[in-house]
């Protein structure tokens, strides 16, 4: 009895040790859902954080792509040390210390930061799974890590990659891995425009739209001096000709908005080119002076295509509708656009055609909102016989 106690008082007390040998870190593991650009040496694949409390080092990293992915397209995987986190960010979840691929940066948007991305491993032409053998030590507090894409220059545009990280080996033993993230496919790309083609700082805020025919259509700003926002040297001006010439041939309708901070030759060219002119006034009398000097100085201007509109009209205004039509010597009574709060709200949140569509449904004349939905109907109204106008006139 007594040897079979002491036995029992020696595995209880080895029994702490064995459980306190078996602790280990999780891996947090984030997969990116930005698309992976055919002409760059990385692309951000999965982004690793380990908060190292236990763990001393990060033994491997083990991918398998999906059945359906092209291998042949695939140039290499990579996987990239980002170092520890910085005392500045305690008590913060990230996933990076830095943007590890620069975006804004001339010259140094196709590949990994070097600063902050040691390649520790790396598997040319890959098979369907594969292992990152890392090796690295782990220093006590967050470190980073991120696996990195290459595709082949002659990968389609097309081809989709899937890919699952399916296990972590730390301590020489499998890690507990937490997904915080996950994406079912990464879809291919092609930079249009990197940050120093053509000597220019940084090309921004792209503009998307789908044609009839499914064409994609895309425009970009030239920031030549920084990637910042206004005031700052911004071109785009000088393609707005080439970029309306395209969308007429896949657009029933094209609407312009101009600004007064456009170049005046370009603004000229777009007016020139423009079926229909909406010149929208406001009631203030220096204004309705100054636009009737334009027209006395400048044939352009009393070309018969131009529609006037009121916009933010108020109704009690001495200045009205009628009274400005009369002051013109207009034979059309001018369009209005009412102030309304809600379209106010609506352009400063970008989401005017939500409101729209709200508005549309109104079926109570009592609505406050029902004269800016009437006036917005004769204004589109107007827009269209005269529309219909020119072409029999055509």
């Amino acid at each position: 009895m007594k040897q079979i106690s002491w036995l029992l008082g020696i595995l209880l007390f080895l029994s702490p040790l064995q459980m306190s040998a078996q602790k280990q870190d999780t891996v947090a593991v984030r997969e990116t859902r930005i698309p992976v650009l055919i002409e760059r040496q990385d692309n951000e694949l999965f982004n690793l954080r380990i908060d190292a409390t236990q763990s001393q080092v990060l033994n491997d990293v083990k991918l398998s792509f999906g059945k359906e992915v092209n291998l042949n397209e695939i140039e290499a995987v990579k996987l990239y040390y980002g170092g520890t986190e910085s005392s500045e960010r305690k008590g913060k979840t990230y996933f990076a210390p830095v943007d590890y691929i620069p975006s804004n940066t001339p010259g140094k948007t196709l590949a990994a930061n070097p600063s902050y991305s040691i390649l520790k491993a790396e598997v040319k032409a890959p098979k369907r799974d594969v292992v990152l053998k890392v090796d690295q030590k782990l220093y006590p507090g967050v470190n980073y890590f991120w696996v990195s894409l290459q595709m082949k220059p002659t990968a389609s545009v097309l081809a989709k990659v899937s890919v699952e990280m399916t296990g972590v080996t730390m301590d020489n033993r499998t890690a507990p891995v937490k997904v915080v993230r996950k994406a079912d496919t990464h879809y291919m790309g092609v930079g249009v425009r990197h940050a120093g083609d053509d000597g220019v700082a940084a090309y921004r805020i792209p503009g998307l739209a789908t044609s009839n025919k499914g064409t994609l259509l895309g425009v970009y700003d030239v920031r030549h001096n920084n990637s910042a926002d206004l005031q700052e040297y911004v071109e785009i001006a000088k393609y707005y000709t080439e970029i309306l010439q395209t969308a007429n041939k896949f657009y029933d309708f094209v609407f312009v908005d101009l600004s007064k901070r456009m170049p005046p030759k370009e603004v000229t060219e777009i007016l020139q080119t423009s079926d229909i002119i909406v010149m929208n006034l406001t009631q203030r009398l220096r204004t309705i002076d100054d636009f009737i000097a334009l027209r006395e100085n400048s044939e352009f201007y009393r070309r018969k295509n131009i529609i006037l509109n009121i916009g933010r009209y108020d109704k009690f205004s001495k200045y009205n509708d009628k009274n400005i039509t009369k002051y013109l010597r207009e034979k059309q009574q001018v369009s209005v656009v009412p102030y309304n709060t809600l379209f106010f709200e609506a352009c400063s949140e970008g989401t005017v055609i939500d409101l729209l569509l709200k508005l549309r449904s109104i079926t109570d004349d009592t609505d406050r909102n029902v004269m800016f939905v009437k006036e917005l109907k004769n204004l589109d109204n107007n827009i269209i016989v005269k529309m219909q106008e020119l072409q029999m006139k055509k």
